[in-house]
């Protein structure tokens, strides 16, 4: 690989990691306290918690993308 393959490589990763914060931080503000109350109520037992993040990789289409929300929610 080359020096120009390695440098798009590492803006589109970046790129992606930028879009996903802003992302959460704008889900973040623009649900507030009620997306804290379903995500608690979605994540009440490891078993919901297991589905609601199948359920969330499934409709998103992007494991990545929900892992860096869900950090993000943390």
């Amino acid at each position: 690989m080359t020096l120009a393959m390695w440098g798009a490589f590492a803006g589109g990763v970046g790129l992606f990691l930028l879009g996903m914060s802003l992302m959460t931080q704008g889900l973040m503000q623009a649900a507030g306290p009620s997306l804290r109350r379903v995500l608690h109520a979605a994540t009440a037992s490891p078993r919901r918690g297991l589905f609601s993040g199948f359920l969330a990789t499934g409709v998103v289409q992007s494991s990545s993308a929900v892992t860096v929300a869900t950090i993000g929610f943390v």
